[in-house]
C-alpha cells in the first residue's frame, strides 16, 4: 500500500490539499466556547416572598416543594434555605440524567403546587445550569444625572435589552438595579380625620373603582359584539379624580386629602459601578456561538449605544472571553515555538535543512486536518479542547521525527531508494501504533470519571486521540512521500549524525558501560528512585483548580444585622471610599438581585462586590485593608474572600462545606431550640479546641419582634381583622392598595408613611371600626422582643443546623466523638461535604488508573507477543511521576485538575520511548546475542528518543513564561510533563535496558518473527 501510494505523488498530495481545504472550511463552522456545552446536574429554585419571615417560607412554600421534589428521576440530593423574604432550593441529580426533562418535571411539580403557595407569591424562578450559563460580559448602564434613574431602567429594560438580544450568538439578556414606578399617596391625616374618612375608606374605595371588570359578549341580530367594561381608574389623573364617600354621604376627592406623586419603588436591592447607582445587565452565549464573532458584535452596539444616548456612560466590566483569547495565542505561541524548536533539534541532530522542512510541512497539515474531525465529533473549540490540541503537539511531532530518523538510518545502507523508504517507514509502523494504543489507553478511560471532571476530560482526550491519529496517518504517507520528493536524486548519503549528537552519543555510551558494569547497583537505585511516585502524592495539598495569579477579588459580606437594602449601600460605600485610591474598578450587587438566573443565595443584608486592583500583588494589601475595617467597624459582619467569577471558577466553586455536621431534631419539621443548639455548640467546640469550627447559615440568630393581634379585642370593639391587617401593613409600606395595569405594565399604588421608629409608629396609629371610632393599635396588639433564626435550613429528611470542620485529620475519631454529644443531647446527627465526595473521586480514580493499566497491559503484550515485556513499560511509570512530582514541588504547584492532566499526558508519551526501545531490542535478539542487541539499540534509539522528549518539552515551555489566566491554567500541566518527561528520558536510556536484562531470562516470548530487522 506504501509503495502504491509513494509511486502516485501528485495523487497524494492533491488529496491533502483537498483535506486541507476541507479542515479549513470545517474550521470556520466550528463553536468557540469558554467551556464544553456540558449539562451541569443542578437546578435551583429561587423564590421571592415579600415581608415573609424565615420561618413562614419554610413552612409553607419550601417544605411542600421539597416534600413534592423528592420523588424525582435521577435526583441524588435537594438541599433548602430560608431566609428573610427570600428562599432557595438546590436539587443536585446524578450525572448523566437529562436534564431537559428534569427541568420539565419540576416546572410541572412547580405549577402543580401553586394551590399551596400563599396567595400574590411571584412564581418561583426555576434555574437550570449549564456552562454556557455562566455571563460572557457585563455591561454596565450608569445615568449621568442620577435623578434620571427611572427613565434609564425603562430604557435598559424596554430598548437596550432588546436590541441585545437580537444579536446573532446571544440566549439571554439578564438585568439588575431596575427602578420601578410606583404611584405613593402621602395622606392629610389631620384632613381625614375632620372629614370622618379612615384609612380603610380610602383603601376599599381604591379597590373598588380599580377592579377588573371583564367584559360581556352581546347578541346584536346576525352579529355579535363583545363589550369591554373599562375600569375607573386608568392613570394618575383618573385616581386623582376618584371620589370618596363621608359617612353624611358627602363626596369627596383624593386629591383633597392625599397628595399623589409618581414615584421609585422602595428597593429591595442595589447595583453599583464605581460606587455609583446604576443598571448592570449580563450578556450570555447561546451554547453553539463563536465568541470571537460575537464579541465584535457586542462591542459594536456598544458603540452605537454611547452615541445615540449621550445622557448615559456605558462600561464593560468581567469580559469572559480574555480566558478564551488567552487559550487560543497559548496554542499559537506554543505552534510557533514548537516549530522552531524542533527546527532547532532536528537540524542540531541530523544537520539537514530539507528533513527540517518535512517536519515544518507535517506539523500545520496535522493541526488543521485535526479541525474537520472536531466538525465530525462536534467538539467545539474551547479551553479543553484548545489545551488537548496544546498537548497534542508536542506528541505530533515525536511521530514524524521516529519516521525520518529511520528512513535516514536506511539510507546510509546505499539501496534502492524508493526501497529505503518504504522499508525505513514500514519497521516503525508497529512501535509507533504501540504507541498510540498505549497513549489513548492512558486517556480514554478517564472519560469515565463521574462528575463534571468526567465531562471536561471528554474533550481533551477526544482533541488528543483525533491530533494523534492523524500525526500517525501523516507520519506514515505524508512524511515519507514529502522525504522522497525532498531527496529523490540525491546520490550521496545523507549525513544524520551531527558533530552536537556525535559528541552526546560518546557521552552515553561512557556513561552506559558505566551503568552496566554495576547492574544490579543502578537497577535497585533506579527503583528506589522510582518509589518516590507512589509515596510523593503524600506530600501535596490538593484543590479544584491551580492557584490563578489575578489582580481581582470577589468580597461577600453577610452583614448579620436587620439592616434594610439602604443600610447596606451605606456601609458597602463607605468601606469602598476606603480602598478607592488601591483599586481600578467596583462593582456590587447588594441585596435582592433582579436576575432571572441567580445562582447565589438571595437576601437584604448581603453585598457581593467585585474589585479590579491594579495587580496581584497590591491584591493581598487591599485584601487586608478590607479586613482591618470590617473587624473595626463591623465586628457581626461575616465575610469572604472568593476568586473573581471566572468560567473556571464558577464551574468548580463547591457551595458545600469540606466536613459539615448536620444537627437534627428528632421532630424532622421542627427546628431545634436555640438555648439547647447552643449548649450543643458549646460541647462541640471544647471536645475540639484543635479544629477550625464555623457555623452554617441555618445556625445563626437574629433579634426578632414577635406581635400578637388580640382578636378578643378586634370583636370587642368592633374591629375588622383584615382592616386591622392592611393597617397594620401600610403602616409599613409593607404592601401596596391596588395595582394599575396597562399593557403588560403594572404600577403599584402605595400610602407613604412618616419616617419614624417601629414603637413611634404604633404608638400614633389609630384603627377606625365599624362604627367610625378609632382606636390606638398598640391597645389591640402585644409585642415582644425575641430571638429567631437568621435562616433555615434543610435538607431531604428535614431542617438541620450545620457546623463546618477545616481541616479534618481523623474521621472515625472525629464522628465517634460527635456522635456521644448528639446522643447525650438527644439529637440526630449526620455528615456532609466535599470531603465524601473527594474520597469517592479519589476511589474512583484509583479504579479508572487500574482499568488504564490493565489495558497497556493487554495491549503491549498484544505488540511485544509476551506477557513479561509489558511490566517493563509498567515499572518505568513510576519514574515519570516522581519526575512530574519534583518540577510540581520545585515550580510551587500543587495537585490539581490540570497537574492531573498533565501527569496523564506525560505518562502517555513517556511509555512511547520505552516501547520504541524495547522493540528495537526484540528485532536485533534474532541476529545478536542479549547484551549486544541492549548496546546497539540504544545507539539507535538515542536520537528519536532524545529529538521526541526534547520537541515536547521545548514546544510546552514558553507557557511557563507567559502570564494571564490562561498561562497561569496551563503551568502545573507544563511543569508536570517536563518533569516526567526529563526522568523518564533517563527511564528509556537506562532503566528498560537494565530491566530488560533481568527479565529476559523469563520471558517465554516466541523467538519467531516475520518482521524485518533493522540492522
Amino acid at each position: 500500500m506504501l509503495r502504491f501510494l509513494l509511486k502516485r505523488p501528485i495523487a497524494v498530495l492533491m488529496s491533502y490539499v483537498a483535506l486541507i481545504i476541507f479542515s479549513t472550511v470545517a474550521f470556520f463552522q466550528l463553536s468557540i466556547a469558554l467551556l464544553p456545552d456540558i449539562d451541569v446536574p443542578q437546578i435551583v429554585i429561587q423564590i421571592n416572598a415579600p415581608n415573609q419571615s424565615p420561618a413562614e417560607i419554610e413552612q409553607n412554600i419550601l417544605r411542600p416543594i421539597r416534600e413534592n421534589l423528592l420523588t424525582l428521576s435521577g435526583l441524588k440530593d435537594i438541599q433548602s434555605m430560608a431566609s428573610s423574604e427570600t428562599g432557595r432550593v438546590a436539587l443536585d441529580f446524578e450525572y448523566g440524567t437529562s436534564m431537559s426533562l428534569a427541568y420539565i418535571e419540576v416546572n410541572e411539580k412547580i405549577d402543580g403546587l401553586s394551590y399551596v403557595f400563599p396567595k400574590n407569591l411571584e412564581r418561583p424562578k426555576i434555574i437550570r445550569l449549564n456552562t454556557s450559563d455562566i455571563p460572557l460580559i457585563r455591561l454596565q448602564i450608569i445615568p449621568k444625572n442620577e435623578e434620571d434613574i427611572l427613565q434609564i431602567s425603562n430604557l435598559a429594560e424596554k430598548i437596550l435589552k432588546k436590541r441585545l438580544e437580537t444579536l446573532d450568538g446571544v440566549s439571554l439578556v439578564d438585568l439588575n438595579g431596575l427602578h420601578k414606578k410606583v404611584i405613593s399617596l402621602r395622606l392629610d391625616h389631620a384632613k381625614m380625620n375632620a372629614l370622618q374618612i379612615s384609612e380603610t375608606d380610602l383603601i376599599q374605595a381604591i379597590r373598588e373603582n380599580n377592579q377588573d371588570l371583564g367584559g360581556i359578549s352581546v347578541l346584536d341580530g346576525q352579529y355579535r359584539y363583545f363589550v369591554k367594561l373599562q375600569a375607573g381608574i386608568k392613570d394618575i389623573k383618573d385616581l386623582e379624580k376618584l371620589t370618596i364617600r363621608q359617612k353624611s354621604g358627602k363626596l369627596i376627592s383624593l386629591k383633597q386629602i392625599a397628595r399623589l406623586e409618581e414615584t421609585t419603588q422602595t428597593r429591595q436591592g442595589f447595583h453599583l459601578f464605581n460606587q455609583k447607582e446604576g443598571i448592570v445587565i449580563n450578556i450570555y452565549q447561546q451554547s453553539q456561538a463563536k465568541v470571537t464573532q460575537l464579541m465584535p458584535l457586542i462591542y459594536q452596539t456598544s458603540e452605537s449605544f454611547k452615541k445615540e444616548y449621550p445622557q448615559v456612560d456605558f462600561y464593560f466590566s468581567q469580559d469572559q472571553s480574555l480566558l478564551l483569547r488567552e487559550g487560543i495565542s497559548s496554542l499559537q505561541t506554543s505552534l510557533m515555538w514548537g516549530g522552531l524548536f524542533a527546527f532547532a533539534v532536528l537540524f542540531l541532530f541530523m544537520g539537514n535543512l530539507r528533513v527540517c522542512l518535512v517536519m515544518g510541512l507535517c506539523l500545520p497539515v496535522s493541526l488543521i486536518i485535526s479541525f474537520l474531525f472536531f466538525y465530525f465529533f462536534q467538539i467545539s473549540l474551547n479551553i479543553i479542547s484548545l489545551s488537548g490540541l496544546t498537548l497534542g503537539l508536542g506528541m505530533t511531532i515525536d511521530n514524524s521525527i521516529v519516521v525520518l530518523d529511520n528512513i535516514s538510518i536506511r539510507k546510509q545502507e546505499n539501496q534502492n531508494f524508493l526501497e529505503n523508504v518504504v522499508l525505513g517507514t514500514l519497521e516503525v509502523i508497529p512501535p509507533l501504533i504501540g504507541s498510540v494504543l498505549t497513549t489513548l489507553a492512558v486517556f480514554i478511560p478517564l472519560i469515565f470519571l463521574s462528575g463534571l471532571s468526567g465531562a471536561l476530560f471528554y474533550d481533551q482526550a477526544i482533541s488528543v486521540t483525533i491530533i494523534l491519529v492523524i500525526s500517525l496517518g501523516v507520519s506514515f504517507s505524508l512524511t515519507p512521500l514529502l522525504y522522497l520528493l525532498f531527496f529523490k536524486g540525491t546520490s550521496k548519503i545523507i549525513v544524520s549524525d551531527t558533530k552536537v549528537f556525535q559528541g552526546i552519543l560518546h557521552s552515553y555510551e561512557a556513561s552506559f558501560r558505566k551503568v552496566f558494569q554495576y547492574k544490579l547497583i543502578s537497577l535497585i537505585g533506579l527503583l528506589g528512585l522510582s518509589s518516590l511516585g507512589y509515596f510523593g502524592f503524600f506530600f501535596f495539598k490538593t484543590e479544584g483548580l491551580p492557584a490563578i495569579e489575578k489582580n481581582e477579588t470577589q468580597l461577600i459580606i453577610q452583614w448579620n444585622e436587620p439592616i434594610s437594602p439602604l443600610e447596606n449601600k451605606r456601609r458597602s460605600l463607605s468601606l469602598l471610599s476606603t480602598i478607592q485610591k488601591d483599586i481600578l474598578q467596583s462593582e456590587c450587587d447588594l441585596g435582592i438581585s433582579d436576575f432571572i438566573l441567580q445562582n447565589e443565595e438571595n437576601s437584604l443584608q448581603k453585598a457581593f462586590i467585585y474589585l479590579l486592583i491594579g495587580d496581584a500583588t497590591k491584591k493581598e494589601t487591599v485584601e487586608k485593608k478590607i479586613t482591618l475595617y470590617m473587624q473595626k467597624n463591623f465586628p457581626k459582619a461575616i465575610f469572604s474572600y472568593l476568586p473573581a467569577p471566572n468560567a473556571f471558577d464558577q464551574l468548580f466553586r463547591q457551595n458545600q462545606a469540606y466536613f459539615e455536621v448536620r444537627l437534627k431534631s428528632f421532630q424532622h419539621k421542627q427546628w431545634i431550640p436555640p438555648t439547647i443548639l447552643n449548649e450543643t455548640l458549646k460541647d462541640i467546640s471544647a471536645q475540639f479546641p484543635q479544629y477550625k469550627i464555623l457555623s452554617s447559615p441555618g445556625s445563626l440568630e437574629e433579634t426578632v419582634v414577635k406581635v400578637q393581634i388580640d382578636r378578643l379585642r378586634l370583636a370587642l370593639y368592633q374591629v375588622d381583622y383584615e382592616d386591622f391587617l392592611d393597617r397594620f401593613r401600610s403602616l409599613f409600606g409593607a404592601s401596596s392598595i391596588s395595582e394599575l395595569k396597562s399593557f403588560n405594565e403594572s404600577t403599584p399604588i402605595r400610602i407613604i408613611v412618616k419616617d419614624q421608629d417601629l414603637f413611634q409608629k404604633l404608638k400614633n396609629s389609630r384603627i377606625t371600626n365599624t362604627e367610625g371610632k378609632s382606636y390606638p393599635m398598640l391597645d389591640l396588639m402585644e409585642y415582644d422582643f425575641d430571638s429567631d433564626y437568621k435562616n433555615i435550613t434543610a435538607d431531604r429528611l428535614g431542617i438541620y443546623h450545620g457546623i463546618s470542620f477545616q481541616p479534618i485529620d481523623d474521621f472515625a475519631k472525629i464522628t465517634q466523638k460527635l456522635n456521644a454529644i448528639a446522643l447525650k443531647k438527644q439529637l440526630l446527627i449526620d455528615f456532609s461535604g466535599q470531603y465524601f465526595s473527594d474520597r469517592d473521586n479519589l476511589v474512583q480514580l484509583i479504579r479508572i488508573l487500574i482499568l488504564a493499566i490493565v489495558l497497556l497491559y493487554f495491549i503491549l503484550s498484544a505488540q511485544f507477543e509476551s506477557f513479561v515485556q509489558p511490566l517493563i513499560v509498567i515499572a518505568t511509570l513510576s519514574l515519570g511521576i516522581a519526575g512530574a512530582l519534583l518540577f510540581l514541588k520545585l515550580g510551587g504547584a500543587s495537585l490539581n485538575v490540570m497537574s492531573a492532566i498533565g501527569l496523564v499526558a506525560m505518562l502517555g508519551i513517556m511509555v512511547n520511548d520505552a516501547i520504541l526501545k524495547i522493540d528495537t531490542i526484540n528485532q536485533l535478539r534474532k541476529t545478536h546475542d542479549l547484551d549486544t542487541a541492549i548496546y546497539i539499540a540504544g545507539q539507535i534509539r538515542l536520537k528519536p528518543i532524545l529529538m521526541t522528549s526534547l520537541t515536547t518539552i521545548l514546544a510546552i515551555l514558553p507557557i511557563l513564561f507567559s502570564s494571564g489566566i490562561g498561562a497561569d491554567l496551563q503551568k502545573p500541566l507544563v511543569l508536570a510533563v517536563m518533569g516526567g518527561l526529563s526522568l523518564g528520558t533517563l527511564t528509556a536510556l537506562y532503566f528498560v535496558p537494565l530491566f530488560y536484562y533481568y527479565v529476559a531470562f523469563f520471558d517465554f516470548r516466541p523467538k519467531s518473527s516475520t518482521r524485518t530487522s533493522i540492522i
